[in-house]
């Protein structure tokens, strides 16, 4: 099997996702996670990827272990690969996709872990874990595995959303090689020909997509809650890991309530300010929907009224699929 997730790995809001995953395991689970992709970061970022594995995994009824594999040469390792044989689920943690990539093709370990996925067993990724099991990524491709996994599962032909022909459903104003298939899934979900739509993404980047009526205008690319506050503890040596939730209270009085402070009432005035200039710049009025791993938070933080709507991406890949004959 193959699992993916966009972020969010080894946190709290995973512990269900997961133990639905380990219910699926024949035997007992013998669980290896792979902090490769963060591999060029410092030793810091590996043992925080592995602290967070290693606490998240103790939640199940597993035999867990870290592997700090994070060169090429390190996946040719016989050692490496005898763990590999013993286990049945392979989990992939964040960082950089293409170094992840890169690592790790062409690899024995690679072709072991396909094994694992052929014999019943669970191959999952998380954030560049879960980018590498794509066809492309922003920069190069990936393994692909998604659609191979899907098209043996269901016995059916997989198709890549910009791959078809949307004219019919949605006009396009921008360049549409490089806006993003969920981007215009999301917008092809809410489009209905009468009402103008933003729509708030909290994924690696935060997005605004603007919808007038049925036509994508384009929109605005954030950074991403995550990815910000991770970056800035790297960079910062006196500011540790931390989770980010609702606060009332502006003016912290520790590093840890400081720096939530800076990005949960940073971030609220980011999207209400862009919401504003959205709306300046086009003089016209949006029902403004939300959606992705943060929206929980910010929903009912922010200023403008919002709706949630957690299930816009999958309603639009089934109003995309009609197209297929």
């Amino acid at each position: 099997m193959i699992a993916i997730t966009g972020s969010g790995e080894y946190l709290t809001g995973m512990l269900n996702a997961d133990a639905k995953l380990l219910s699926k395991i024949k035997g007992r689970p013998y669980v290896l996670s792979f902090p490769t992709a963060a591999g060029k970061e410092s030793s810091s970022r590996i043992d925080y990827w592995c602290d967070l594995a290693t606490t998240h995994f103790s939640n199940f009824d597993v035999d867990h272990k870290n592997m700090k594999a994070l060169k090429h040469n390190d996946f040719f390792d016989d050692n490496l690969l005898k763990e590999v044989k013993k286990a049945n689920f392979i989990y992939f943690s964040g960082g950089n996709p293409t170094y992840l990539y890169e690592t790790i093709k062409n690899t024995p370990f690679f072709n072991e872990v396909m094994n694992i996925h052929n014999n019943g067993g669970i191959v999952a990724g998380c954030s560049a874990g879960a980018m590498i099991m794509g066809e492309k990524m922003i920069k190069g491709y990936g393994f692909n595995l998604i659609k191979k996994f899907l098209s043996k599962k269901t016995n059916n032909k997989c198709y890549e959303v910009k791959s078809l022909s949307l004219k019919s459903l949605i006009k396009i104003k921008v360049d549409y090689k490089q806006v993003g298939s969920d981007r215009i899934t999301n917008a092809i979900s809410l489009m209905n020909n009468k009402n103008n739509f933003i729509i708030l993404d909290f994924g690696t980047a935060t997005t605004f997509d603007v919808l007038v009526q049925n036509t994508y205008y384009g929109g605005i690319i954030a950074p991403g809650v995550k990815l910000s506050l991770n970056s800035l503890s790297d960079k910062a040596t006196l500011i540790p890991r931390i989770n980010l939730k609702k606060i009332t209270k502006v003016i912290g009085n520790n590093t840890i309530s400081a720096v939530r402070s800076g990005f949960f009432w940073g971030y609220a005035g980011l999207i209400d300010n862009i919401i504003y200039l959205i709306k300046k710049e086009t003089r016209k009025t949006f029902k403004v929907i939300i959606t992705g791993g943060f929206s929980d938070l910010f929903k009912n933080s922010i200023k403008t009224k919002v709706s949630q709507n957690q299930d816009i991406t999958i309603k639009g890949l089934i109003k995309i699929s009609r197209l297929i004959k």
